[in-house]
């Protein structure tokens, strides 16, 4: 779980490439769900709706590397040539083999879009503005980004690992770690609930 980028020779060990055969597999699931209605909403979909064989068996192992290794995985090869909302359903099935989705807006989302939003939205959220998002954490287990056009300009992501980060605070300023186990405030930035303060408790 500790690494630092040097511990990566290449792209290689941390990406999983959808060969034929797991395209196919994936073709096959979005066949079904089209035939049942479910592409235009891919938030109905179950893991029972999306059966995988070998792809599944990949799947489960690159699940085990975000939850139990390195923490990332990077997955190759989705289709582009179906239109969005089959690439939604095929990023939502492929999903739903690392876990339960959950949302992260008070809007209950489960899939957001990222694009610049800040001449509509008054207070947008990082990922609804043009503005770079340093590093942070959320609050799931895992999340996922799937990327449908890419940006004309940036839109560059960075992952790092927690135990790299924790063991420098350790090296550098040990003094620092005791009121990050306690635990901190955060602001909800605009999505608490109805009768919910600002910050959490």
């Amino acid at each position: 779980m500790a690494w630092t980028r040097g511990s990566f020779p290449s792209y290689e060990p941390y990406t999983l490439r959808f060969d034929v055969a797991d395209q196919a597999e994936l073709a096959a699931a979005l066949d079904r769900v089209e035939r049942d209605g479910h592409v235009r909403q891919p938030e109905t979909l179950t893991r029972a709706d999306v059966r995988f064989g070998a792809l599944g068996e990949k799947l489960a192992q690159a699940c085990e590397q975000v939850r139990a290794g390195r923490g990332f995985v990077v997955l190759r090869g989705l289709p582009l040539d179906r239109g969005f909302d089959a690439f939604a359903a095929s990023v939502w099935a492929v999903g739903l083999h690392f876990g339960d989705m959950l949302s992260q807006s008070a809007q209950g989302e489960r899939i957001g879009h990222v694009l610049d939003a800040s001449r509509e939205e008054t207070t947008p959220r990082y990922f609804r503005t043009n503005i770079e998002a340093r590093m942070h954490s959320d609050v799931t287990a895992m999340i996922s980004l799937a990327c449908w056009h890419k940006a004309q300009e940036g839109g560059a992501s960075f992952v790092s690992s927690a135990v790299t980060v924790h063991d420098e605070i350790r090296r550098r300023a040990p003094h620092l770690l005791a009121p990050l186990y306690r635990g901190f405030h955060y602001h909800r930035l605009g999505e608490e609930g109805e009768g919910e303060h600002p910050g959490t408790p």
